[in-house]
């Protein structure tokens, strides 16, 4: 992994040389930014691809940060590109991955040495990927489940929202910090062809707290196991959470989305929480 981080940095912040020492002169991919297109069964078309990894005739040229000019080099009168996109794993920004459940693009062009081509690519979830709506809010709150037994506290529809009319919104008051609220869709594991599956969510929060699953098997009590701290956010955000870990014991046969109280939620604030889905294949 610290080779791939390494070679990732390098080319990011190295590209403009990449091509140093060649007497050819490069034509050049310009993409400024990229947008995702989902059907009606898919949920909002929210993302956050970052960077794209470019293949110039199925070899690597590099992972680059959005916008970016790519330079390309070819022999013969014509070049096959191939665009793939890639995300922050769990929002951390030096674990950039290509993210599998959206499909790679393909071009082709003409080489012409200097030239420029703008492109804006559309990309969109792999056709044997599986999408699990979680929530989000439109009909009503489907994170629902007091793993805290406090019925007093819970989310409730905001139209605070960047997509739709409604997000989910949970209030932390000072006189009751902790929470732990669960979504009422239960994933059975036996539907998942392997262990690889991430949670999408949009947020935004004035104070910390933790992201997980609660697991369950046969004869074993419902387990919370938390995957990560989200720390305040001003403005919504995209997150892609990978919960493969957390899932892959062999004795858990489900889980469902957990949210709770962290370390950090020890003030009084606001957390909205929007477009939650799980994918997997």
């Amino acid at each position: 992994m610290k080779k791939l981080l390494i070679l990732l940095f390098t080319v990011n912040f190295t590209s403009c040389t990449l091509l140093d020492g060649f007497d050819e002169t490069p034509m050049f991919i310009q993409v400024d930014s990229v947008s995702l297109s989902t059907n009606g069964n898919q949920g909002w078309p929210s993302h956050k691809i970052s960077d794209i990894e470019v293949f110039a005739d199925g070899f690597s040229v590099g992972v680059f940060n959005l916008p970016a000019k790519v330079p390309v080099l070819q022999t013969n009168d014509s070049i096959d590109i191939t665009i793939a996109p890639v995300i922050r794993n769990n929002g951390i920004s030096s674990n950039p991955v290509k993210y599998p459940f959206y499909q790679n693009l393909d071009f082709s062009f003409l080489f012409e040495e200097g030239t420029t081509i703008p492109l804006s690519p559309t990309f969109k979830y792999r056709n044997d990927a599986v999408i699990v709506p979680i929530c989000d809010f439109e009909i009503s709150n489907c994170i629902n489940l007091d793993f805290d037994q406090n019925i007093n506290i819970g989310f409730i529809k905001s139209s605070d929202t960047e997509y739709g009319d409604f997000s989910g919104l949970i209030e932390i008051e000072e006189a009751n910090t902790f929470f732990e609220k669960g979504s009422f869709t239960q994933i059975n594991k036996s539907l998942l062809s392997n262990n690889i599956a991430f949670l999408e969510m949009d947020y935004k929060c004035e104070i910390g707290f933790g992201i997980g699953v609660i697991l369950s098997g046969q004869g074993v009590p419902d387990f919370p196991a938390y995957k990560i701290v989200l720390k305040p956010q001003e403005t919504w955000n995209k997150i892609y959470i990978e919960i493969s870990q957390l899932i892959s014991p062999s004795n858990v046969e489900g889980f469902r989305i957990l949210f709770g109280t962290t370390t950090a939620t020890t003030i009084p604030g606001k957390i909205w929480v929007d477009n939650l889905r799980v994918v997997h294949f």
